[in-house]
């Protein structure tokens, strides 16, 4: 269920590096700043939109469901990881530390009829 993802550019010199995440396909992008002990995303899903990720600094404990099967993945994401996940696919954060992270959709959480492409499942245990 979750894709890891490779930025489309790197380079890295005694000036410091460049990262290029991507250069084409994304159509939102999102810079998220969160204290450690917080969560977000609350198990929600979306029905039409891919969505990636990238850790700047910090670390997320990161959970995901796949809405028609119910299986479910763990992970600890920290700087530099980069991953995606497919529509259909619940996912909710718990940070672990202060964190900066970038998150990326296809094509937009507000879709042209006026809808927004986010879907809840409720609370769920850890």
């Amino acid at each position: 269920m979750i894709e890891q993802m490779q930025p489309d550019f790197h380079f890295e010199d005694e000036r410091g590096l460049i990262c290029q995440l991507v250069s084409k396909g994304w159509n939102q992008f999102n810079v998220i700043v969160t204290k450690a002990g917080s969560r977000r995303g609350r198990m929600h899903y979306h029905t039409q939109n891919i969505e990636a990720f990238y850790i700047i600094s910090g670390k997320i404990d990161y959970q995901c469901q796949s809405v028609q099967t119910g299986e479910s993945e763990w992970c600890i994401f920290s700087a530099g990881d980069f991953w995606s996940v497919q529509p259909y696919i619940g996912h909710d954060f718990y940070f672990l530390e202060d964190t900066v992270h970038i998150a990326m959709y296809d094509l937009g959480v507000n879709l042209p009829d006026g809808t927004r492409d986010i879907i809840e499942l409720g609370e769920q245990q850890r």
